[in-house]
């Protein structure tokens, strides 16, 4: 296996995230996965500010071999949220990043632009939100 994403239906979303919100640590926690053959990289939504590493790597377990002879690493535990500043739900997806009123980089306060990760197209490529500002921010000189 290359990558595992653990996060089945919207109940069981759910049910990790009331762990999350009333501090306790999930038995079934939201994981992404990705491994390249001598170490997985784990992250984890929705759990409590401190991690659960232990109890997340004997879950992964039960969906893959044992990583005894795999470099683990672990993200998650954010305060009060997640590392990409807005959820990827539908009304906060692909253009409408982190909202569709503040979607085009610009802000109503004049002279304030946006390109964190929170804009369009997100965290996962880095840099991109920063070069769509610039573009934009150029065009309305």
């Amino acid at each position: 296996w290359k990558t595992l994403t653990l996060a089945p239906s919207l109940d069981y979303v759910e049910h990790a995230y009331d762990d999350a919100k009333y501090r306790r640590i999930s038995a079934e926690p939201c994981i992404d996965a990705v491994a390249d053959g001598a170490s997985v990289q784990v992250r984890l939504q929705y759990v409590p500010h401190g991690g659960q590493g232990e109890i997340s790597a004997k879950h992964l377990e039960r969906y893959m071999p044992p990583m005894k002879r795999m470099t683990v690493r672990m993200q998650g535990g954010w305060p009060e949220g997640q590392p990409h500043q807005a959820e990827l739900s539908l009304d906060q997806a692909l253009w409408m990043r982190p909202l569709p009123e503040l979607s085009g980089y610009s802000t109503p306060i004049k002279g304030l632009w946006l390109c964190g990760p929170a804009m369009h197209p997100g965290a996962g490529i880095a840099g991109a939100s920063g070069y769509n500002c610039a573009k934009a921010l150029l065009r309305n000189l």
